[in-house]
């Protein structure tokens, strides 16, 4: 049991780690592709006939490909955040009825609707209007091209209130998660210095608030 804790409370953290990581870093990659273009101004060819910025398209592509890749990282790193957090529910590593259970869960399942709401919502919509975008430019219709571009981005309030959404759920349930396990080991390494000292008949105090079954706990050898 306690290596199941242990593998389930490692797949947890580490997969909150990367969505985290993964949903702050792609938005400051994508700015940073947009400043070089706007810099670069580059002409394409396969856009020829477009009479508007050439450098919004190419950093578009890039910027929509980025986001592709990251939403898979997402999916996978939610997917193994919600079953792994399941699992410590199942083998009763995560109790119900304390707060700190209470506050991961809120967190994975708030991060997990954004997230749901962003693939299944938003980025269809965004999409759709991008390839719009790039075949009204590339057949240089520059009037139809920029009308949709420009209902494109009537849709990044949305999606960047969602991605807002979802560090500060992600950010709140793997600090948590993370919290929860150093108290335990604190706590535990309290436990086995008071044995070492002769105080094993000693009276227990209050429990901590957020008590966590521990990762790192080990029976005390007498």
């Amino acid at each position: 049991m306690k290596s199941w804790r242990a593998f389930l409370e490692t797949v947890n953290l580490l997969a909150l780690a990367i969505w985290l990581g993964t949903v702050v870093v792609a938005p400051v990659c994508v700015v940073r592709v947009f400043m070089t273009m706007e810099k670069l101004s580059p002409r394409l060819d396969a856009y020829a006939q477009y009479g508007g910025e050439h450098w919004r398209l190419a950093a578009g592509q890039v910027g929509n490909g980025v986001f592709l890749i990251t939403d898979i990282i997402q999916f996978v790193a939610a997917l193994l955040a919600g079953l792994s957090f399941a699992g410590l529910v199942v083998i009763r590593a995560a109790n119900p009825r304390r707060r700190s259970t209470w506050v991961r869960g809120l967190g994975l399942s708030v991060a997990m609707a954004s997230l749901m709401g962003m693939m299944l919502i938003v980025v269809p919509s965004l999409n759709a209007r991008f390839r719009k975008y790039w075949d009204a430019a590339a057949a240089g219709k520059t009037e139809v091209a920029q009308h949709w571009q420009a209902e494109a981005a009537k849709l990044h309030p949305t999606s960047e209130k969602l991605v807002g959404l979802t560090v500060v759920a992600v950010l709140a349930s793997l600090t948590t998660g993370a919290w929860s396990l150093a108290k335990s080991a604190g706590d535990a390494g309290d436990d086995r210095a008071d044995m070492f000292q002769g105080r094993e008949g000693s009276t227990p105090g209050p429990r901590a608030a957020y008590p966590e079954p521990a990762l790192l706990r080990r029976k005390a050898r007498p």
